[in-house]
């Protein structure tokens, strides 16, 4: 993959009669186009579209077709996104090919590299802002065998991944076979090779990537299996989530909008915003692989686009994939880049991240009756899921009057305003049209029936919630526990009592609280990644219509702390920890 020295060795015999397949002339022009040239490649492709008369002329001719729309996509120089792109240091990239990024969440990276001759997963985390130096993790290993290609499941209990036949690692001719390893007791189990059915002989299977829905284990790799478009095709499989036995499907092939007669692989699939990530050659490329996104799930999808620059490059570049936080994430390209990288000959890990995109909310609050700034005001601000559930994002005291928040946009939201001697109120709106600032003034009404209690329960934001935890920490008194099925008050939230039916222990012990719902349902396949590290408990607030989500209980605040970091780390960000004594919230 040495494009400059390509071009210079074809040139010289481009318009000889070599019988052979692909034909020079295609070989030439591809060489110039992953090589930036792509006005000079064009016009080869061109002659060559219009004057090849060898053997498999469609195919050939199509080929060309395709690259000449990729040198004309390349040549418009449509401008780059504000994506900012770095190549990873040496801790991570070496002379050897690195590939298969995998976050683990925005300070873990696994990845794959062939530093040791095989291909291997290595670990790296990012401390001070540097990456340390790469480390293999505690997963089998194995000798004169290429292993790599890692996903974790959502709830972490199993590893899929491949082993490749000694040879190339190159990501079409590799011949690879799934496998998986399960989690027992913080190790690894003896990996557990795919049914036969999912590769058939001669081909290869690769390039996993598992998610769940509701009670479906769904996953999506990359295969030359029969029955696909051509090269290389994206397919997906299903299992029960519970099943031991991995009774995958049949694999069901992702359908025409995604794969093509060439080669689409490296699958990275958004399930929150149903939008799929992939490599191809089959699609309108700037040269070689480049990395295409398309809305759906299994085999509906639609609006499959080219992510464009920086993402995408005269050169390979694939193997997408997001960072937990949506703002980062990594891909490997063969790409030039400065001085830091002037080979094309291996492939590197980059790390992108994306510009702030923030919308600010703002507006005064007032007293409805007297049209003065009210004061001391609690203000939330919620993200609204659906119909039914909403999630507590932040919440402050408006001191002066006025309130502000940094938003994100293609969201909805929900502000609400309460004091003391007023009646809550709250509104909703959206940031899906491009505006710089949202808000509106908020009027409080004075309450014409006082609360019988007044009393307002701190919400922790995400970054207060250690430091918040730490002042007042002794161990627990006891831990003998008395059942207790019937309904009582453990605390007060803003004048309303909060009521559940979890069992009260004696002294001091700290629960996990990781959402608060307008409805919570128990059967939701969202809780499923954290029910192995607690029971999950509830807490009614009557007077506003709410339910705390809370995992229970830990009798020592370093066991919490770490179900919280757990708990954000599996998909709940708001986690914070809360202390008990006696079976009253503190």
């Amino acid at each position: 993959r040495d494009y400059r020295q390509a071009a210079a060795a074809f040139a010289p015999i481009k318009d000889a009669e070599i019988k052979q397949e692909p034909p020079v002339q295609l070989l030439y022009a591809q060489s110039l186009q992953q090589d930036a040239n792509y006005t000079e490649a064009e016009a080869i492709y061109t002659a060559f579209a219009q004057n090849y008369q060898g053997p498999n002329q469609d195919r050939w001719r199509a080929q060309a077709q395709l690259a000449i729309e990729g040198c004309q996509l390349a040549q418009k120089n449509p401008p780059a996104s504000e994506v900012e792109v770095q190549i990873l240091s040496s801790s991570i990239n070496t002379v050897a090919d690195e590939y298969a990024p995998l976050a683990f969440n925005d300070d873990l990276l696994y990845f794959s590299s062939t530093v040791d001759g095989y291909s291997k997963i290595f670990r790296s985390h990012l401390q001070n802002g540097s990456w340390t130096p790469a480390v293999l993790p505690r997963f089998p290993t194995y000798d004169n065998l290429h292993v790599g290609h890692g996903t974790f499941t959502p709830d972490n209990k199993r590893f899929y991944f491949t082993i490749c036949e000694s040879g190339s690692v190159d990501p079409v001719k590799a011949k690879c076979d799934l496998y998986v390893t399960v989690r027992e007791n913080d190790e690894w189990s003896k990996p557990r090779k795919l049914r036969d059915y999912i590769k058939l002989g001669g081909t290869t299977a690769s390039h996993p990537f598992v998610i769940h829905k509701r009670d479906q284990e769904i996953l999506y790799f990359a295969s030359d299996r029969k029955g696909g478009m051509g090269g290389m095709d994206i397919w997906y499989m299903t299992r029960h989530v519970d099943s031991e036995e991995y009774d995958f499907t049949l694999p069901v092939n992702l359908g025409a909008s995604v794969n093509t007669a060439y080669d689409e692989i490296t699958p990275f699939y958004d399930a929150p915003e149903a939008t799929l990530y992939f490599s191809s050659n089959g699609h309108v490329a700037w040269g070689g692989f480049d990395i295409f996104q398309a809305q759906g799930e299994m085999a509906k999808w639609e609006n499959v686009q080219n992510l464009g620059l920086p993402y995408n490059s005269p050169a390979d570049d694939y193997y997408f994939a997001l960072s937990p936080s949506k703002q980062s994430g990594f891909f490997s390209s063969n790409r030039r880049f400065d001085m830091s990288k002037i080979s094309t000959r291996q492939n590197d890990l980059f790390y992108f991240a994306t510009p702030s995109q923030e919308v600010m909310v703002s507006g005064n609050i007032y007293d409805e009756q007297q049209n003065n700034l009210l004061k001391d005001v609690q203000i939330y601000l919620y993200e609204k899921k659906n119909s039914h559930q909403r999630r507590l994002l932040q919440s402050l005291i408006a001191n002066n009057g006025t309130y502000q928040f940094a938003l994100l946009p293609d969201r909805e939201f929900i502000i609400e305003a309460s004091k003391y001697g007023y009646d809550a109120v709250e509104y909703s709106f959206n940031t899906f049209e491009t505006q710089d600032a949202y808000g509106e003034p908020i009027y409080l009404k004075p309450s014409k029936s006082q609360p019988l209690v007044q009393k307002t329960e701190t919400i922790f934001r995400e970054e207060d919630s250690i430091a918040s935890v730490e002042e007042a920490i002794g161990s627990s008194e006891s831990k003998s526990e008395t059942t207790t099925p019937e309904r009582y008050i453990n605390a007060y939230f803003q004048g309303f009592a909060v009521t559940t039916t979890a069992p009260k222990h004696q002294g001091l012990y700290w629960k996990v609280q990781i959402s608060t719902a307008e409805r919570f349902d128990a059967s939701d396949s969202q809780f499923n990644s954290i029910r192995q590290f607690g029971r999950i408990d509830t807490e009614y607030i009557a007077g506003k219509n709410w339910t705390r989500i809370l995992l229970a209980d830990y009798f020592s605040l370093r066991e919490a702390r770490d179900i919280m970091l757990k708990a954000r780390e599996l998909g709940f960000p708001e986690a914070f920890v809360v202390r008990y004594k006696n079976g009253n919230r503190l």
